[in-house]
């Protein structure tokens, strides 16, 4: 038994609002017990099911309640990409990156317009309308590409100065108007540069990093102290990075996330607001990988303990592109991949977290997924699910209130065929309880024909010739 993690697991079921404050205790000192080793095992897993049962989930916050996932719309389908990364722009767009693909839609809902991204190395920036990220030329000079999706279709190509080595993953951040770009490099090189004009213009790259984990895109946070840089490097070490002039030179800062209980960091991510740095690290044990989070209220100067928020056996696996945390006001999210994915959750700025399961996943574990997180706390994810032998869907939903609908206006535009099978998706858990009612009310044959058919037609809506995949909406029932 692993009487660390046993720990762990016993404080997050209890968190001090157990029935009994020293329960933790005295199961772990019978673990302790050399005798049968079994009961041990078996007295955890009895306290961890009295735990579960007897522990109140946190209060939903007020402004949540009703919110809910909404229908999904599809992306794409074909061959698995390499990664997802959902946006949402200003005027409400919402675009999916997919590798060298960009596809992107007037609300999130069909149809979705495709773009070609040449050489696209990473997630983009997005700044009102236009959507930015760093590419490889094929002659393999780093360029910095904006799109403008109000028109749509390239607009600019700037080279950023840098020609040689292989990148494997730019992140670019805006901090009070100026573009900031970390690129990763292949060989384990962390270089910086910076645009203070929008992209026209760049300063020459820095070195931050001589050698961090090959993989790992670094977190990037702008205090009054400057600017940080949170990594890791070859031998699983936390690196803390500061430069105070506006990335010109850098220098090490001793203060970094850690937490005896858990082994070293893996990949990191981050994320700041409301004057709070957040981090979200993997690291592993038993074959299984933990996320763990932690944050600092002081500009990076003390971390709080790393606290376990998720955990995944695939993730394991294929972690290098699969989490990643986003956060705005109090409200952090983390989404990763794992048969438990892929949300979890804080609206407290993470002092307590619950998971956010799918609306529609079906049992089908999602993959490759990403968030993004609007200014009123608003949700959008997109994540791969299986179809087929050898395929993949491409779903992005929303999570927020429910549309407002004038029921009975919606209800005639269906029936009178107005809509189609994608929006009869999106209203059906609005319009089935109504549909049932005029259905039971309907005299007319003719009339209780077709509203026979409409509701087969909801039920079956996969419009496809074979049958519906688990994701598909629970109007089906």
């Amino acid at each position: 038994m692993n009487e660390r993690i046993l720990d762990v697991a016993l404080d997050e079921l209890l968190g001090g609002k157990g029935p009994a404050p020293d329960l933790a205790e005295r199961v772990l000192e019978r673990a302790r017990r050399p005798r049968r080793p079994w009961g041990a095992l078996a007295a955890a897993a009895a306290c961890l099911a009295v735990c579960v049962w007897v522990v109140r989930p946190e209060a939903t916050p007020a402004a949540e309640e009703g919110w809910r996932w909404a229908a999904p719309s599809e992306v794409w389908r074909g061959v698995a990409p390499t990664r997802t990364e959902i946006f949402q722009t200003a005027a409400g767009r919402v675009g999916v990156m997919m590798g060298q693909v960009l596809r992107h839609s007037r609300d999130g809902r069909d149809p979705w317009r495709e773009l070609e991204l040449r050489g696209a190395a990473g997630p983009p920036l997005v700044r009102g309308e236009e959507v930015s990220f760093v590419a490889t030329a094929p002659d393999g000079r780093k360029q910095w590409v904006t799109f403008d999706l109000a028109l749509p279709g390239e607009r600019a190509r700037v080279d950023l100065g840098l020609a040689a080595g292989d990148l494997d993953e730019a992140r670019a951040w805006d901090f009070g108007g100026a573009i900031h770009v970390l690129l990763s490099m292949r060989d384990g090189r962390l270089l910086f540069t910076r645009s203070e004009d929008g992209g026209r213009s760049w300063a020459k790259p820095r070195f931050v990093v001589e050698k961090q984990r090959s993989g790992s895109p670094p977190a990037l946070f702008r205090t009054s102290r400057g600017l940080h840089v949170i990594s890791v490097d070859l031998d699983s070490k936390w690196v803390h990075r500061i430069s105070a002039d506006g990335g010109r030179e850098w220098s090490s800062d001793p203060s970094v996330p850690f937490d005896p209980v858990w082994s070293a960091p893996g990949f990191v991510r981050g994320a700041q607001a409301e004057g709070r740095l957040h981090v979200v690290y993997v690291t592993w044990d038993g074959g299984m990988a933990h996320l763990i989070h932690a944050s600092s209220a002081d500009e990076g100067r003390t971390w709080s303990p790393g606290r376990r928020v998720a955990r995944s056996k695939s993730l394991a696996e294929s972690y290098r592109r699969s989490f990643d945390v986003v956060a705005a006001g109090s409200t952090v999210a983390l989404v990763y991949e794992g048969p438990d994915g892929p949300l979890a959750l804080s609206r407290d700025g993470g002092a307590s977290w619950k998971p956010l399961p799918a609306w529609a996943a079906g049992g089908s574990e999602e993959f490759f997924p990403s968030v993004w997180l609007n200014p009123d706390a608003t949700l959008r994810i997109a994540s791969m699910v299986p179809w087929g032998r050898d395929k993949t869907v491409l779903l992005a939903r929303f999570h927020g209130p429910p549309p407002a609908l004038d029921v009975e206006k919606e209800l005639a535009a269906v029936i009178e065929g107005h809509s189609d099978v994608r929006r009869l998706a999106e209203l059906g858990e609005v319009l089935l309880p109504r549909l049932r009612r005029a259905l039971a009310e309907a005299v007319d044959p003719a009339a209780k024909a077709r509203l026979e058919a409409l509701l087969r037609r909801i039920r079956q809506g996969w419009p496809d010739a074979d049958e519906p995949p688990d994701w598909w909406p629970a109007v089906r029932k």
